[in-house]
C-alpha cells in the first residue's frame, strides 16, 4: 500500500497517515475514510501527520482539492502537519489557503517526524492554556 494511517499514539489524540511511492487519488480517498471512522470513535480532537516520505503526487491535484480535504471538515479534526512538504506541495496548501480559508488555518509543515510531533505538543500545550 503506498498509503497507510494508523493512530501515532496511544492516546489516540493524533492520526499519522504515510505516503511512501506512487500513489492515486483512488488510494487516498479510503484513507480519507478510514480517518473519518478514527476520529468518529473518539470525543476528542485529533491531529494529523501527513508523512510524504516520497517526492510522487497525482495529477489532478488542483481539481482534488475539495474532495481531498472533506475529512479536515470533521468537528473533531486538529492540527495537520505535512513533513517533508516539496515545493509543489507548498503551492498546493497555499491555493487551498485561498480557496478553502475555512480548513486551511490547520496547516503547518514540519521537516521531521519529531518536528511535526513536537510542533503538535506545543499547539495542544497553546490551546490548553487558552481555552
Amino acid at each position: 500500500m503506498p498509503i497507510t494511517v494508523a493512530w501515532d499514539n496511544e492516546a489516540h489524540t493524533a492520526i499519522y497517515t504515510n505516503f511512501d511511492g506512487k500513489w492515486a487519488w483512488d488510494d487516498y480517498y479510503p484513507i480519507t475514510q478510514e480517518m473519518t471512522r478514527m476520529m468518529d470513535g473518539v470525543d476528542h480532537s485529533v491531529d494529523i501527520i501527513a508523512h510524504l516520505q516520497s517526492a510522487h503526487f497525482p495529477g489532478r491535484a488542483i481539481t482534488q482539492l475539495g474532495p481531498a480535504s472533506a475529512y479536515l471538515r470533521h468537528p473533531r479534526t486538529g492540527q495537520v502537519v505535512v513533513v517533508g512538504a516539496h515545493t509543489f506541495v507548498r503551492m498546493l496548501v497555499d491555493t487551498f489557503s485561498r480557496i478553502y480559508s475555512d480548513r486551511a488555518r490547520k496547516f503547518f509543515f514540519a521537516s521531521s517526524l519529531e518536528e511535526a510531533r513536537a510542533l503538535l505538543v506545543r499547539q495542544r500545550s497553546q490551546q490548553n492554556r487558552a481555552g
